[in-house]
């Protein structure tokens, strides 16, 4: 990722920590993607704090670098496997709360200074190892305030060289929203977004001279401006 990038990563990962310790600052108002970050990763770090009580009492928390050091080693398990996914990313986040809480518990440190210490080297492992998959599969778009509260979604399917919808069309369907997604009419210009039953469907769509699948065009299919107004449309 680029230094861009990567400050906008830290932002967030910086923005987390000060909700998790409730610090205010004058002045500065965190982004509705971050607004909406701090909501799911709390709520993972809650559920991880009563569940795994036992485990994370082992963790002697008594510096930043003894931070650094367990955080690395719990993620280098986590991510073993090569898995990468929006739940574990936001696992990150969470974990880098419940750190910080203990180093906070030893008051080694004012709050500013562990934000900015902590936040720096999860933002780092982001980065370098989930940096390449969050921009394969559509940002920090699932974190977005408009993705969230939006009920209907019109999204068009990702070719090999276009940004990956994938994972984004399986969070679609797994939050219960409506998906859309493009039909062209081969002899004109014109195009409709029609219901997808499923993720599992797009693998039986037929392909287009042009090697795009899209449904049938005898298919009498929901159209997304049919009814009511879609309320998101997402596009490369």
């Amino acid at each position: 990722m680029t230094d861009t990038e990567f400050g906008y990563v830290h932002g967030l990962a910086e923005d987390y920590l000060k909700y998790v310790l409730q610090i205010q600052q004058p002045g500065s108002k965190p982004s509705k993607i971050s607004r909406v970050l701090q909501d799911v990763a709390s709520s993972v770090q809650d559920e991880v704090e009563r569940t795994l009580k036992q485990c994370l009492d082992k963790f002697d928390v008594v510096s930043v670098d003894t931070a650094r050091t367990i955080f690395n080693q719990v993620m280098e398990k986590e991510f073993e496997d090569g898995i990468v996914n929006w739940g574990r990313i936001v696992t990150i986040f969470a974990f880098e709360g419940i750190l910080t809480k203990k180093l906070l518990g030893k008051c080694i440190a004012s709050d500013m200074d562990m934000c900015k210490d902590i936040s720096y080297f999860v933002a780092e492992f982001i980065t370098e190892n989930t940096g390449e998959w969050i921009k394969q599969n559509g940002g920090w778009v699932f974190t977005h305030n408009e993705y969230q509260k939006s009920k209907r979604v019109s999204i068009f399917l990702s070719m090999p060289d276009e940004i990956e919808t994938e994972e984004i069309i399986k969070d679609i369907f797994r939050q219960g929203k409506t998906c859309f997604i493009p039909r062209y009419q081969l002899q004109s210009n014109h195009m409709d977004m029609v219901k997808l039953a499923s993720p599992e469907e797009i693998a039986s769509l037929p392909r287009t001279s042009w090697n795009i699948q899209q449904p049938g065009e005898d298919e009498v299919l929901e159209e997304a401006l049919s009814t009511v107004a879609v309320c998101l449309v997402m596009s490369e």
